[in-house]
């Protein structure tokens, strides 16, 4: 795996390579942890999330299969490595598959055209204000984009016109992703060669992650289109938060289904879009239900 600098400072590259088998270690993948991240959940308060090795290896099984990262890839690492897209989507992602990493210290739109057109990346994972300085900004047509095949946005939702306008100025397929600290990352998306790129989608479910919506008082599943809870299972889905069993009885139920407090909908294709975040609980007597804002 080559891990190259950015055009700052073109010389510094190194190469991680090992020289034997790798050491034989007394662990359970399936019970002991290998990342303790902080999420506010769904309840607004940091919790750690204790994720196994199996969970991390689950998700990037699906985010390699569903992006076709692989050893010949050259994608740019400019997420912080300290959130769980950066950690296990980019880092982890890159030693895994072998692949080639160009590092960002920090956003500099100059500095991220130069990196694509010196380094010919070929993947770069954005949130939507660099979609947005990439639609909006001077100069991009100054540069060689032409190496990339696949930019994805997470972290928040991207309007169809942002999306429709970067994809126009940088010539290449922008898809949305949607994914979460408690289920190791990527749980949603997939790239256009093998699904269809929806404008306002996050996409189909990766490989292994199962979802449905749900009505947010009732836990009724709902039909194609009918908005609710999004809930989802998958080999991804954390244990459960650190010393908290209260945090994580609230949302990880007896059967493995994690409740997300995302509000959204899936179309006749099992496509997913997300639209609200459930807003808080409101307790009256014995009564409880979310609230949320459509």
């Amino acid at each position: 795996m080559w891990v190259k600098k950015g055009v700052q400072h073109p010389s510094a590259l190194c190469y991680i390579a090992g020289d034997g088998a790798p050491p034989s270690v007394d662990i359970d993948p399936r019970e002991d942890l290998a990342v303790l991240p902080y999420s506010s959940g769904t309840t607004g308060e940091p919790k750690g999330v204790m994720l196994t090795h199996a969970n991390v290896v689950a998700s990037l099984l699906a985010t390699a299969m569903a992006f076709h990262f692989h050893e010949r890839t050259i994608a740019l690492a400019l997420l912080p490595f300290f959130h769980i897209a950066g950690m296990v989507c980019v880092l982890h992602l890159g030693i895994y598959a072998g692949g080639s990493l160009v590092l960002m210290r920090r956003f500099a739109l100059e500095v991220f055209l130069q990196s694509i057109q010196n380094y010919r990346i070929e993947l770069a994972g954005l949130v939507p204000p660099i979609v947005h300085a990439l639609a909006k900004g001077p100069g991009v047509e100054s540069y060689d984009l032409s190496s990339l095949r696949l930019v994805t946005s997470g972290a928040a939702p991207l309007g169809a016109d942002m999306q429709h306008a970067c994809e126009s100025r940088l010539r290449t397929p922008l898809v949305q992703g949607y994914g979460m600290t408690e289920a190791a990352g990527l749980t949603h998306g997939c790239a256009p060669a093998i699904s269809k790129n929806k404008v306002g989608s996050v996409g189909p479910c990766a490989p292994n992650v199962h979802c449905k919506v749900v009505n947010v008082c009732t836990g009724a599943e709902l039909g194609p289109k009918e908005q609710g809870e999004v809930w989802l299972r998958s080999p991804q889905v954390m244990e459960g938060y650190l010393d908290n069993q209260t945090a994580t009885a609230q949302c990880l139920d007896s059967d493995g289904w994690y409740h997300t407090a995302d509000i959204g909908y899936a179309d006749e294709e099992g496509y997913f879009y997300i639209t609200d975040r459930v807003k808080g609980m409101i307790k009256y007597n014995t009564v409880t239900a979310k609230s949320f804002d459509l």
